[in-house]
């Protein structure tokens, strides 16, 4: 993320036309968000703990509290 204050969406969805369908509505209404795409709950829990392949994504927990 460039900002501090920036959201970052994550899409999950198991369906490749869904997937690319919600990707161009998403790009069609011009959003500056990052969108990250993944394909189910495994992966998206991966994504959110950095864990897996996400391993090197670093997520400051502190900076977003509860």
């Amino acid at each position: 993320m460039s900002e501090p204050d920036a959201v970052e969406i994550l899409l999950v969805e198991d369906n490749s036309s869904d997937a690319e369908l919600a990707l161009h509505a998403l790009r069609k209404s011009k959003l500056a968000n990052q969108i990250h795409l993944v394909r189910d709950g495994e992966e998206a829990l991966d994504f959110l703990f950095c864990r897996g392949a996400f391993s090197s994504r670093t997520f400051d927990h502190a900076a977003h509290p509860p």
